[in-house]
């Protein structure tokens, strides 16, 4: 964080405390005890590691943001 400041994205920590929101699903019991634990979603998951469509749609959504937000692009 030091030395990237505000370009760096924390996006672990955006998919734990916005993934679900972002993409309009409803957290499953699961889901609540990822978020918990500081884990992904299960709900965004393919796998114990690899995201699926939702979960790579949400970053995009996130990186997408992001870049706007440092004015690479409009």
């Amino acid at each position: 964080l030091a030395h990237y400041g505000n370009k760096l994205f924390p996006m672990r920590k955006m998919l734990v405390n916005y993934g679900l929101d972002l993409m309009d699903i409803t957290p499953t019991e699961q889901d609540t005890t990822d978020i918990a634990a500081g884990t992904v979603p299960t709900s965004l998951r393919s796998d114990s590691v690899h995201l699926n469509a939702d979960g790579y749609i949400a970053v995009g959504k996130f990186l997408a943001d992001k870049i706007r937000s440092l004015g690479y692009v409009d």
